[in-house]
């Protein structure tokens, strides 16, 4: 790591990733803001004393600022501007809007000799509204499709547009600044550096279509787009025992039950198993769902959740009956 900056650069990323966590709207209480300020002044007496401007000798010299003491120096300017005066959920959120980019600019900085950590994912209602509709149109084309190759080819066109995007906003720069522009109401600050979870999910539906059978494809689909947003929302809330890589106790329990409730609705409907079948498919498909997002944390969820419960689904289910 570079020595003009000195930075610690994990304990730094942990401080900044759990500020924006408390910091989050569904996160924020007023009774703890004070300790919230009195980190925010930690990180951004740290980032002062390291992201200095040079001395008269260094600027002598000519070596331009490493994009690390540049990234710490814009995460620094960053937080300073948006550090809200007024103590309210509102101007937290605001917060975390305009610190969330440059701090993963700052974590993209790094490099990748560090230890992984979860990303930050705050509350998003967009998002959480394009992964529920995008559940919901896999669904139907599980539903009302012929099984076999056409959600072959159907999956297989979305994943190569997917990676298409991946692979040229890689070679392209200007295409991942349109991308992130185009799609920025539902995507993540991480995923400008990183490849998109509706990439990731694309690939898992290839994979479902494949080699899974249709309930366990179902309960892999409704699992991840019903659960996962609303474990989300419950461990950010009332998660105050936390369990592995941020997730807490509550979430990964909201999980579990949204996801074997929601299941067992779609399968029970939809009519594609027996009744005598559907309760332990859905608690199959709900626990199944739940442990890999506790797992997840170097891939993306959307590929581990319906991959994992299409094909522990596929295997188990038929013990069940």
């Amino acid at each position: 790591m570079s020595t003009e900056i000195s930075i610690r650069g994990e304990w730094l990323r942990e401080q900044v990733r759990e500020i924006l966590l408390d910091a989050d709207p569904l996160s924020w209480r007023a009774e703890r803001e004070e300790q919230l300020r009195r980190r925010v002044r930690e990180v951004v007496a740290y980032l002062r004393a390291r992201t200095r401007e040079p001395s008269a000798a260094e600027r002598e010299d000519g070596a331009p600022p490493s994009q690390l003491r540049q990234r710490g120096h814009e995460l620094l300017v960053a937080i300073e501007r948006a550090l809200p005066a007024e103590s309210t959920r509102s101007r937290w959120a605001a917060f975390v809007s305009e610190v969330h980019p440059e701090y993963e600019a700052f974590v993209n900085a790094l490099g990748t000799g560090l230890a992984p950590a979860p990303t930050v994912r705050p509350t998003n209602y967009s998002r959480s509204a394009f992964h529920f509709a995008s559940a919901l149109v896999a669904l139907s084309a599980i539903l009302f499709l012929p099984p076999g190759r056409s959600l072959i080819y159907i999956s297989t066109a979305f994943a190569i547009y997917a990676w298409s995007m991946e692979i040229g906003r890689r070679v392209y720069p200007g295409l991942n600044d349109r991308l992130m522009r185009m799609y920025g109401s539902v995507a993540h600050p991480h995923e400008r550096y990183r490849v998109n979870s509706a990439t990731w999910y694309a690939t898992a539906l290839i994979l479902l279509a494949a080699f899974s059978a249709r309930p366990a494809m179902i309960a892999g689909v409704v699992v991840l787009g019903v659960a996962d947003p609303i474990a989300a929302a419950i461990g950010r809330r009332f998660g105050k025992h936390k369990i592995r890589a941020g997730r807490s106790l509550e979430g990964t329990l909201a999980f579990f039950v949204s996801g074997t409730l929601a299941a067992g609705f779609v399968l029970g409907v939809s009519g594609v198993v027996a009744w005598p079948h559907v309760a332990g498919i859905a608690l199959l498909g709900g626990l199944v769902g739940a442990l890999a997002e506790l797992g997840s944390v170097r891939l993306d969820d959307n590929f581990t959740i319906p991959v994992a419960v299409g094909a522990v689904g596929t295997i188990l289910a038929p013990l069940l009956g």
